[in-house]
């Protein structure tokens, strides 16, 4: 998601924001939390469209052939927050995976996801694990505070067509 013509008040002010953040993180419908390694820091633009590919296989997975027509409602829900942007990239994740991924076991799910993102990042990591509590989303919001991150965060509909695109339109037809 990106914040077009924030005004970044200082620290106070983007801690603040992140306690917003922690608070409306905690009530969204999500049940596991995923924190995705890369093999090298290949910068944020590159990262990004490898999460975009992820968020592609897992709902394809899920969702079958058509997928990509589905509304954002019945796709895989996920809030990405990247971690040490200029050393040791990584993400933090809280996901809600589509109906019939959340019918499966910790173990299946997280082998699913394991093994697009492997596929993807061959030597990255991918760790699954319930969400127990607010802790989650105190730990993915955790660097909000810092400069540039708060622009980094990304919402899996950030990648779904828009009303009115023209992927949408065709759809339509």
């Amino acid at each position: 998601m990106r914040i077009n013509g924030f005004d970044d008040g200082g620290y106070h002010s983007r801690r603040q924001l992140r306690r917003a953040y922690q608070e409306w993180l905690a009530q969204m419908d999500v049940d596991l939390f995923v924190t995705l390694s890369l093999s090298e820091n290949i910068g944020v633009d590159h990262a990004r469209r490898k999460l975009r590919h992820w968020l592609a296989c897992i709902d394809s997975h899920y969702l079958g052939a058509r997928w990509a027509r589905r509304p954002s409602s019945e796709r895989t829900k996920a809030l990405i927050f990247a971690e040490s942007i200029d050393t040791n990239l990584h993400y933090h994740s809280l996901i809600g995976l589509p109906y019939r991924g959340r019918l499966e076991s910790l173990a299946e799910r997280s082998a699913i996801l394991e093994r697009f993102w492997c596929k993807i990042e061959r030597r990255g990591t991918c760790h699954v694990d319930w969400i127990h509590d607010a802790g989650a989303a105190r730990y993915v919001t955790k660097q909000l505070v810092d400069p540039g991150y708060l622009e980094q965060i990304i919402l899996a509909n950030d990648f779904h067509p828009r009303a009115g695109s023209k992927q949408r339109r065709r759809v339509e037809r």
